[in-house]
C-alpha cells in the first residue's frame, strides 16, 4: 500500500481527460479503474427504461474517457507506447494487462509522451464522438436481457440497441418487437405471431395461424451450462434436469417458418398445457406475441389475468432490435472473462 500512499499526493493528472500527453502515477490509475467498476454495475443494473438510464450512460461514457487517458498516461510513466491501450481490449489478456498497466513501477528516466499536437487530435476526435452518441440517442434506444425467455434469440446479458418503430412500417409478423407489458407496463421483447383479425391455435407445440400449420423442423439440441446466469442469478430450465452446476442443460430445439416467410429458432422443455390450446382471434389493434424459449414463459397464451401478457395493444409497441452490441454472460459487466466475443456486433433479421 505505500506507493498508492505515495502516488496519491500526486492527483494533479487524474481529471485531464483530453491530456494525454504527460504522465499519471498507479494512485491515479486504480482510483479511476474502481470508480469505473463501480459506474459500470450500475449500468448493468438499471433498466434501460429508467428515467436515470441516461444519466448513468453518459455518465459511464465520460468516465471511459477518463479512464482510457490515465491508461495512456501510465503507459508513458514506465516508458511505453499510449498504443499499448489496446491491450486491454483483449479478452482475458486484457485483464492481466490491465493489472501491470496499475501495478508497473514509474520510471522518470524512460518515461515519454505524445506530441501536444497529437493530444488535441485525440480530444477533438473525442468530443465528435461524444457529439455523435448524445444525438444518436434520438434514433437508438439500449436494452439488455435479464432473462431467459428469449433463448436461442437472445441470451442472458446479451445488450442489444433498437430503433423505434415507424408507424408509417407495416408491420411483420415473425419479426421482434420492444413492447409495454399491458398490465405492469414493464419493457418487453418478444416475437410478433399475430395481428389484429388474424386466428392463431397451438396443437402439440406447433402453431396453426389461419387455419395454415406454420412449418416446424427438429434441429439439434440447444446445450448449455447449467449455472445460474446474469445479474439475477437465473438457472436455466432443462429437460436433462442436471443436478450440479456445469453439468450440460440440454433443451430441444426446433426452426419454425411463418408464412411470411420469417424464419427462427425455438426451445422446448416439456409438454404443458400452452402446448395445446384453444384458437385465439386477435381483436382489433391488438397483437399476438410469443416469446422463443416457448415452456418458459407466459407470453400472449396466457391472459392478463393469469400472469401472462394477454393480447398487447398496438400503440404499446416502443421499439424494433436491430443488433446485439455487447454480450456478458456473468453477473457483472467487469467480469472481462464471461464476455461472448461471438455475440459482438451480431446482427438481428
Amino acid at each position: 500500500m505505500s506507493f498508492f500512499i505515495r502516488d496519491f499526493v500526486r492527483q494533479d493528472s487524474m481529471l485531464k481527460p483530453f491530456d494525454w500527453s504527460g504522465t499519471a502515477t498507479r494512485a491515479n490509475y486504480w482510483v479511476l479503474l474502481v470508480i469505473f467498476a463501480i459506474a459500470i454495475n450500475c449500468f448493468y443494473v438499471v433498466p434501460s427504461y429508467s428515467p436515470i438510464f441516461d444519466v448513468v450512460l453518459l455518465a459511464e461514457a465520460v468516465l471511459l474517457v477518463l479512464v482510457v487517458s490515465v491508461t495512456v498516461r501510465r503507459l508513458h510513466d514506465f516508458g511505453r507506447s499510449g498504443l499499448w491501450v489496446l491491450l486491454t481490449l483483449v479478452p482475458i489478456v486484457g485483464l492481466a494487462g490491465t493489472f501491470w498497466i496499475g501495478l508497473a513501477k514509474g520510471r522518470p528516466d524512460q518515461a515519454t509522451a505524445w506530441p501536444p499536437e497529437r493530444r488535441y487530435r485525440v480530444g477533438q476526435g473525442l468530443t465528435v464522438l461524444f457529439g455523435a452518441l448524445i444525438v444518436s440517442r434520438i434514433f437508438w434506444e439500449p436494452y439488455w436481457i435479464p432473462s431467459n425467455s428469449m433463448k436461442p434469440t437472445f441470451l442472458v446479458g446479451d445488450y442489444l440497441v433498437a430503433k423505434p418503430v415507424d408507424a408509417a412500417e407495416p408491420l411483420k409478423k415473425g419479426n421482434l418487437y420492444v413492447f409495454g407489458h399491458p398490465g405492469t407496463g414493464s419493457i418487453l421483447i418478444a416475437r410478433l405471431i399475430a395481428v389484429e383479425g388474424d386466428r392463431v391455435q397451438i396443437k402439440d407445440g406447433s402453431i396453426t395461424l389461419n387455419g395454415q400449420l406454420v412449418q416446424r423442423e427438429k434441429r439439434a439440441d440447444f446445450v448449455e451450462s447449467y449455472e445460474p446466469q446474469g445479474a439475477m442469478g437465473y438457472l436455466p430450465r432443462c429437460v436433462n434436469r442436471p443436478k450440479n452446476f456445469g453439468e450440460p442443460c440440454i433443451k430441444q430445439q426446433f426452426t419454425e417458418t411463418l408464412p411470411t416467410g420469417t424464419t427462427y429458432d425455438t426451445l422446448g422443455i416439456m409438454q404443458s398445457a400452452l402446448d395445446s390450446t384453444g384458437e385465439y382471434t386477435v381483436p382489433e389493434r391488438r397483437l399476438f406475441f410469443m416469446w422463443d424459449d416457448r415452456d418458459n414463459s407466459n407470453d400472449s397464451r396466457t391472459g392478463l389475468a393469469k400472469g401472462g401478457m394477454g393480447f398487447v395493444p398496438t400503440d404499446s409497441l416502443v421499439a424494433k432490435p436491430v443488433v446485439v452490441i455487447f454480450s456478458s454472460a456473468g453477473r457483472s459487466l467487469g467480469a472481462f472473462w464471461t464476455w461472448r466475443a461471438d455475440r459482438f456486433l451480431k446482427w438481428l433479421n
